[in-house]
């Protein structure tokens, strides 16, 4: 009798162990990874504080230790990243640099606290889209160089060999109501003068690049609720009958 209940609890305890492997096997396999094109970003200079960039092919983050300048970039993330369905497990923003010289510096992220316009400039005072000093061509920013929540935030994961994908991870940031409804800033997390001659700076990719790699939002979700789970659910009712019928 005893060498039979140890063999049922020995077999119960192996039935939970491969139905919690089978749980993580099968929320893998049902993990769904899309890529969202961001389509409408540019770049502030207070270098040139009247000019648009809205169709250039790069968005940079600068400062500049030659003229005291500052540059930094602002995107809208796409709607259908909101409308993801299931169960968000990461989020990530990629944008590419061609040539990172950051000197150390960190490219951080940080929710819009208005919306912006792309506008049609190629480094020209175009009127129609945000500027250092307006966020539409016409309507001021609140603080010259763009609105953002200073609190909120994530630094960039950079590549190790000096170009590639800027990563900044905005899985917690997921339900930010300004990220949501405005977009982000990149700025270099010190603006501090670097003094003359040196430029910290990530020339990034922007939406309209022929040449590189465009950027983009990732999301990974799972279905809710996920299979997996519910398979889990059912071997562990499974067990507590077996175990229920034998002590009967």
């Amino acid at each position: 009798m005893r060498r039979n209940r140890v063999s049922c609890r020995w077999w119960c305890l192996t039935l939970l162990v491969v139905g919690a492997a089978t749980t993580f096997a099968a929320n893998a396999a049902l993990a769904d990874i899309v890529q969202y094109a961001i389509t409408s970003d540019t770049q502030l200079d207070s270098r040139d504080p009247a000019f648009n960039f809205g169709l250039s092919t790069s968005a940079k983050v600068v400062v500049n230790g030659t003229d005291g300048s500052i540059a930094r970039a602002v995107f809208q993330i796409p709607d259908e990243v909101w409308d993801t369905p299931g169960t968000i497990v990461s989020a990530k923003v990629y944008f590419y640099v061609w040539n990172d010289q950051t000197l150390g510096r960190d490219v951080r992220l940080h929710p819009l606290t208005q919306e912006f316009v792309e506008g049609s400039g190629k480094g020209s005072a175009t009127g129609d889209g945000a500027t250092w000093l307006t966020r539409d061509g016409a309507n001021a920013w609140n603080t010259a160089g763009g609105d953002y929540d200073p609190l909120v935030g994530v630094d960039a994961i950079k590549p190790s060999e000096g170009f590639g994908w800027f990563t900044w991870d905005i899985t917690s940031l997921w339900n930010d109501t300004n990220l949501r409804s405005f977009g982000a800033i990149l700025k270099m997390s010190d603006e501090s003068d670097p003094e003359y001659p040196n430029q910290p700076r990530a020339p990034l990719t922007s939406s309209e690049s022929t040449q590189y790699p465009c950027p983009y939002v990732e999301v990974s979700s799972v279905p809710e609720p996920g299979s997996g789970m519910l398979f889990l659910a059912g071997n562990a009712l499974l067990v507590g009958l077996i175990l229920r019928r034998r002590r009967l």
